[in-house]
């Protein structure tokens, strides 16, 4: 044999034993893409029913956010009324402070608060008095 042969030789085996890497390779790869491709439609179906468990979820979600959202506008009006109470109050309040700040009693205005605080707890007592006779 001359070295040309041998070359050849070497070469086809070279090339013999790569092909028989390339398919235990590929063979693997078959395997493992199987396992895959099985893997993903378990996934996919697992997924499909968390998707409608989802949806319903969402559903709800939203027949209770409707629900929420026609409740605060029904009570709108309530909150604008308090609002309105409350701005007229404050009003109120810095109307009197203003009225109080001018305002300076007399010492016959004095007595006469007396004298009705006095007459005050009179009525206070009879009535007392009746209720307990009254018993």
């Amino acid at each position: 044999m001359t070295y040309l042969s041998i070359g050849v030789l070497l070469v086809a085996i070279a090339f013999l034993m790569i092909s028989v890497g390339v398919a235990i390779f590929l063979y693997r790869m078959t395997d493992t893409l199987n396992k895959a491709g099985d893997a993903i439609q378990e996934v996919d179906i697992e997924l499909s029913g968390v998707t409608k468990e989802v949806e319903g979820t969402l559903v709800a979600a939203n027949g209770v956010m409707d629900d929420v959202t026609y409740k605060v506008e029904k009570l709108h009006p309530i909150f604008t009324s308090i609002d309105q109470l409350g701005e007229a109050n404050r009003i109120q309040t810095v109307m009197i402070e203003e009225q109080l700040k001018a305002y300076k009693p007399s010492e016959q205005d004095l007595n006469k608060y007396v004298q009705a605080v006095q007459w005050g707890e009179v009525a206070s007592r009879l009535y007392r008095k009746w209720k307990v006779n009254k018993m």
